[in-house]
């Protein structure tokens, strides 16, 4: 998710407004798709509460739009996957957002090429919003390619024949009860899915979502964060279908920037000079959003991994009933929280209000590859 008011101007420009989602419509969007339905952390870092003595009991499907901010996320969750601690990820499922779904292909091979995870498969999926498109207004805060435009060799993506919607479906029929999904980017891929199968909002454990917005803070425009602006018909498709059933887990805008802004200082001091591959990577991506912005820097997408991997790090979280504004000639994409439960609609998502910075800092330094520590 970009930082996109750092901007002074919106990432994405709205090509038609429509003023009710109109469910046939999507097809127009489905692009020919067709579903065929038949190293260990210290304990501070991966303590959270589980039992694990008995295998695995996170099995993990990652959605992302890969830009900069997704890397952080993907290596944190990659540092899990390799931990022994019970967390596996069974898959990556890539949605147009930051850059485009073919980018997104490339950026996430390249993370698995540096820690050579080049068994976990990676499917390809939509490319547009359900309803309407979306074009680029300005220059995008993570760059054309999603991983800022640093000129890095080029790589053939590792990609599976089988879209994403399908294989969102496969995993959830693999694992029914237990698949985790960890969104990062729009909500397009998981909100199709539902669609073409109703029933996969029992077959789903729990879903967390990098998205929304509780107090009408934006980061796109001045009232909308950008995962849900960019596709507000998915995330009301989704808060709608998956909410009353399984577990809903919403990291909004406003908690970010509240617990996950970190300084520049600490980010190029301290984790710029450890010396890995995946910080090779990482600094190399970032290098233009660190040269122009020199004070804070926030990666959203870990933030979010970091929740999923030790629920530790959530200090607060409260249920609400959520809904998504979509026809708002000003607050389209906005995140309707019920505060006050005047419509007495049973909650559909946790909203995760607060965070232990340290240890998500700690987490940090882990998903870079480097010695575990906290800053006191």
């Amino acid at each position: 998710m970009p930082i996109s008011h750092l901007l002074g101007e919106s990432i994405y420009q709205e090509t038609a407004h429509h003023n009710h989602f109109d469910v046939d419509a999507i097809s127009e969007n489905i692009n020919g798709l067709t579903i065929t339905t038949t190293a260990a952390p210290p304990s501070h870092i991966f303590n959270n509460g589980e039992d694990h003595t008995n295998g695995t009991q996170k099995y993990v499907l990652i959605d992302t739009d890969a830009g900069t901010e997704d890397a952080w996320a993907l290596y944190m969750a990659l540092a899990a996957h390799r931990s022994n601690n019970g967390f596996k990820i069974v898959g990556i499922t890539t949605v147009y957002g930051n850059t485009s779904v073919e980018h997104v292909a490339n950026n996430v091979t390249r993370v698995l090429d540096t820690v050579h995870e080049n068994n976990i498969p990676v499917f390809s999926g939509m490319d547009s919003s359900m309803v309407g498109k979306y074009i680029n207004n300005t220059q995008r805060y993570h760059g054309q390619d999603g991983f800022g435009d640093a000129s890095l060799p080029p790589i053939p993506a590792r990609v599976q024949p089988r879209h994403s919607v399908e294989a969102i479906i496969k995993f959830a029929d693999a694992y029914p009860g237990k698949l985790t999904i960890l969104c990062l980017g729009p909500l397009t891929n998981l909100a199709m899915a539902v669609k073409f199968r109703p029933d996969l909002k029992n077959l789903v454990k729990e879903i967390f979502i990098l998205g929304g917005n509780m107090e009408g803070l934006g980061n796109v425009t001045v009232s909308s964060e950008f995962n849900f602006f960019v596709d507000p018909e998915a995330a009301t498709v989704v808060l709608n279908n998956f909410g009353p059933y399984c577990t809903i887990n919403i990291l909004p805008w406003e908690t970010c920037v509240k617990f996950g802004t970190l300084s520049h200082a600490w980010r190029t001091g301290i984790l710029g000079n450890i010396r890995t591959k995946e910080m090779n990577l990482l600094n190399k991506i970032e290098a233009k959003i660190l040269t122009t912005y020199q004070e804070n820097w926030l990666v959203s997408d870990a933030v979010l991994a970091a929740c999923l991997i030790n629920q530790n790090v959530i200090k607060k979280s409260d249920p609400y009933h959520c809904t998504v504004e979509l026809s708002g000639q000003h607050t389209r994409g906005m995140m309707i929280v019920d505060k006050c439960f005047l419509q007495q609609k049973q909650s559909n998502a946790n909203l995760i209000l607060e965070i232990d910075q340290v240890l998500y800092e700690a987490m940090l330094v882990w998903a870079a590859g480097g010695p575990v520590f906290s800053k006191k």
